[in-house]
């Protein structure tokens, strides 16, 4: 293995940007529909845990369910896009978009029994979640290995969670 690396050609370069800029609006995506559980959960939580209350957790639970489906369909798109430099990070976050669908499937399925009054053990549902957290750290450690060797600087950075973000707010998904 050589000492230095030799730098990207500028097309290959820009092909991995243009991959990466997808991938985070993606991620942007999954986030804000993520977030949006949360709250509904945390409101939940802090209120009585009644059959109104139990609902509404429930709709959050399936309209993240199919949110996690639509970020691996939209980031699976995205492997055609991935030029040899990106596979890994392509492969790292696919598995944590795989894995994230199935947590949300489990999750909604044990709330689904908790409201039907059955045992609604939720260890599937947080053992995915164990798993989604060590795959997501993978990930992200993927992310920054193909930053550096993109070598692209915090300024760029910034421009292209900026145009994520940008995409993201023009964007009205509402699949209920």
């Amino acid at each position: 293995m050589p000492f230095f690396r030799r730098s990207l050609p500028a097309e290959e370069r820009e092909a991995a940007l243009r991959y990466y800029e997808g991938s985070l609006k993606v991620s942007a995506f999954h986030e804000k529909e993520a977030d949006r559980y949360n709250e509904e959960l945390n409101s939940i939580q802090d209120s009585p845990q009644d059959a109104a209350h139990l609902a509404a957790l429930m709709r959050a639970a399936e309209r993240l369910a199919i949110a996690c489906e639509e970020a691996l369909r939209r980031h699976a798109s995205l492997e055609s896009q991935a030029p040899p430099v990106a596979t890994a990070d392509f492969s790292s976050w696919h598995s944590v978009f795989e894995m994230t669908a199935g947590w949300s499937k489990a999750n909604h399925e044990a709330l689904r029994l908790l409201s039907l009054g059955q045992d609604s053990s939720s260890a599937n549902a947080r053992s995915r979640l164990n798993v989604v957290n060590d795959l997501r750290r993978i990930a992200e450690g993927k992310s920054r290995e193909l930053l550096k060797r993109l070598q692209v600087t915090e300024r760029d950075y910034a421009r292209l969670v900026g145009a994520a973000k940008v995409a993201l707010d023009e964007e009205s998904w509402n699949p209920m």
